[in-house]
């Protein structure tokens, strides 16, 4: 008996079975249907902030009511609550990511250049036998290590203060600042402190330290009432015009503008005044 086949020719084929009315349906459904999110994006934005803010908005329209029961309004409260507290969350971990971004080259080459500093400071205090000189030696070490403890631990929700700054010279080529030579505290010295006090503190300090969010100016920035627009008032003279019928109509925002400017041209050009 002949061995059978190999290779390309000698695979199995799968068997083949006739689409039935109904998965051929259901294959077109598939093909023909929206996409629940329009524009192309796979999945919805990470921070999208505007269906908490929609409903934050519902529900304070809805408290505002006076015919409501009052089991009632206690349940759509502990849901308002929770709406904003998911709002605020969900604000800082935004504002948090961005300054990761924006700053974490920075943070990098500072990472690098306290990395150097201390290891060629380690490396003076062991070579070191003047006991004079091995104090400043031992605070030269001490420095350098909150350096790049600073690097490592600046709280990521806050702008990032370098400790060697660049500054762009007059050719505009980038130049390193007299922050990179000069000796002792560099960078923002507060924080510097900060996280001086978190190291000798321990390592779960130097966590919450770099962890720490400012969650009461989140709060009422998140959460502060917006002012609404003044809008024209329709009886207002002023910001009416009239139409070929004679009825008076609200003035567009051209010609609100040319008015404006021309009651400025009239107030420059008015004698009289205070100096005078």
């Amino acid at each position: 008996m002949a061995p059978p086949p190999t290779g390309p020719q000698g695979a199995k084929r799968k068997a083949q079975f006739p689409e039935s009315e109904t998965h051929r349906a259901y294959k077109r459904n598939q093909k023909n249907r929206e996409s629940p999110y329009p524009g192309g994006n796979a999945h919805p934005k990470r921070y999208a902030t505007r269906p908490l803010k929609d409903g934050i908005r519902d529900l304070e329209r809805m408290l505002k009511g006076a015919n409501m029961p009052a089991d009632l309004r206690q349940t759509r409260e502990r849901e308002l609550e929770a709406l904003k507290l998911e709002l605020v969350k969900m604000t800082a971990d935004k504002e948090k990511q961005e300054m990761i971004g924006r700053y974490h080259m920075v943070r990098f080459f500072d990472r690098k250049k306290a990395e150097r500093r201390l290891k060629q400071a380690t490396k003076a205090l062991r070579a070191c036998e003047d006991s004079e000189e091995h104090k400043k030696l031992e605070q030269d070490v001490h420095i350098a290590q909150i350096d790049l403890n600073y690097t490592q631990y600046y709280p990521l929700a806050q702008t990032y203060s370098s400790l060697y700054p660049t500054k762009k010279g007059e050719d505009g080529k980038q130049y390193g600042d007299e922050e990179e030579t000069k000796e002792g505290v560099r960078g923002n010295l507060a924080m510097w402190k900060e996280v001086e006090q978190a190291t000798k503190d321990g390592e779960r300090k130097l966590e919450e330290l770099r962890h720490r969010i400012d969650w009461d100016r989140i709060r009422t920035t998140t959460l502060a009432a917006r002012p609404k627009a003044a809008a024209a008032s329709p009886s207002d003279p002023a910001s009416m015009q009239s139409n070929s019928g004679g009825v008076k109509l609200p003035k567009n925002r051209r010609e609100t503008r040319e008015e404006a400017r021309k009651q400025a041209d009239d107030d420059d050009d008015s004698d009289g005044g205070f100096f005078e």
